[in-house]
């Protein structure tokens, strides 16, 4: 199974919210705003955006960073 979730790190939440506000109804899955940056502190992880692939086991699998062709073709082999 694949579980996909968003975490925002923006400055407030009006701005998580708003911003891209038309692209953003077609989010479909888990989509949070990280108030104090836990996520980016968490992962080591200041680049927007920053793609983290997690394990089941809760282990680091790949990271990959942009809005590209070379992170979509990362999100096609690991959606199949």
């Amino acid at each position: 199974d694949l579980e996909i979730i968003s975490i925002w790190g923006d400055a407030n939440e009006s701005t998580w919210k708003n911003y891209r506000a038309d692209q953003k109804e077609k989010i479909t899955w888990l989509d949070y705003w990280d108030e104090y940056d836990f996520a980016a502190q968490y992962f080591d992880k200041d680049s927007t955006p920053t793609f983290l692939v997690i394990g089941a086991d809760g282990t680091l699998i790949d990271t990959f960073y942009g809005y590209n062709k070379k992170s979509a073709k990362k999100f096609g082999k690991i959606i199949r």
